[in-house]
C-alpha cells in the first residue's frame, strides 16, 4: 500500500458573531421562573463579540404583577472585573402586569466588550411580576470576593433602592444567583 499525506493549513480563528437582524437570547444554560422584588435592580453580564446595534429589549413576564406594575430595563457598561459600573442606556419600561414578552424599541450601538443587561420591578408593591430568570448557567466570570455555597452559582448582581429611573453607576453590588433574562434584536 502507498502512503498517504494529508496537508493541512491553519485557519484563521473566527469568533463567534452575532448576526443583524434577528432576535438573540442573551443567557446561557436552562431557565426557570422567578417572582422579582419591587426596586431591586438585577443585571448580568453579556459578552459582545462583535459591533452591533440594538433595536430592542426585551424581557418574558410569566405571571402577571399587580395593575399598573412595570418592568424597568437597561444597559450598564462593565467596570473592567465583571462588575457592572457606569450606566450606558436606560430603556424605559415596559409592562409588568400582563403575561407577554413586551418589548422596547430602541437604538444603541455596541463595541465588542462586557455589557451588563438590567431589569427592575417597580410599581408592585403587593405583587411584582413573575419573569424568565437564569437558573443554571455559564455566564462569564461574575467577580465575587468569596466561593459560593454548595449548589449556588453567580449568575449576575443586584442593587435595592431603585423606584425611579435607573442610577447613573451600579453602585455597591451584591450578588445575584437568578436574575431575569432579556433578549435582544440586532439591526
Amino acid at each position: 500500500m502507498g502512503t498517504h499525506e494529508a496537508t493541512f493549513r491553519k485557519a484563521p480563528f473566527t469568533p463567534l458573531r452575532i448576526p443583524s437582524g434577528v432576535y438573540i437570547g442573551t443567557a446561557y444554560g436552562q431557565t426557570s421562573t422567578g417572582l422579582l422584588t419591587q426596586n431591586t435592580l438585577y443585571a448580568y453580564p453579556w459578552a459582545v463579540p462583535n459591533p452591533i446595534t440594538l433595536t430592542r429589549l426585551s424581557v418574558d413576564v410569566t405571571t402577571a404583577g399587580e395593575a399598573g406594575s412595570v418592568l424597568r430595563l437597561g444597559i450598564f457598561y462593565d467596570n473592567g472585573t465583571t462588575i457592572p459600573d457606569v450606566l450606558l442606556l436606560d430603556a424605559g419600561t415596559v409592562a409588568g402586569d400582563a403575561i407577554a414578552q413586551p418589548e422596547i424599541t430602541i437604538s444603541q450601538a455596541l463595541n465588542p466588550g462586557i455589557y451588563w443587561l438590567s431589569t427592575v420591578a417597580q410599581v408592585c408593591p403587593t405583587t411584582p411580576p413573575t419573569v424568565r430568570i437564569l437558573s443554571v448557567g455559564a455566564q462569564p466570570g461574575v467577580s465575587n470576593a468569596s466561593l459560593p455555597g454548595s449548589g449556588q452559582t453567580y449568575q449576575g448582581m443586584s442593587r435595592t433602592g431603585i423606584s425611579g429611573a435607573l442610577p447613573a453607576n451600579f453602585g455597591a453590588v451584591t450578588v445575584a444567583s437568578s436574575p431575569p433574562r432579556m433578549t435582544v434584536k440586532t439591526a
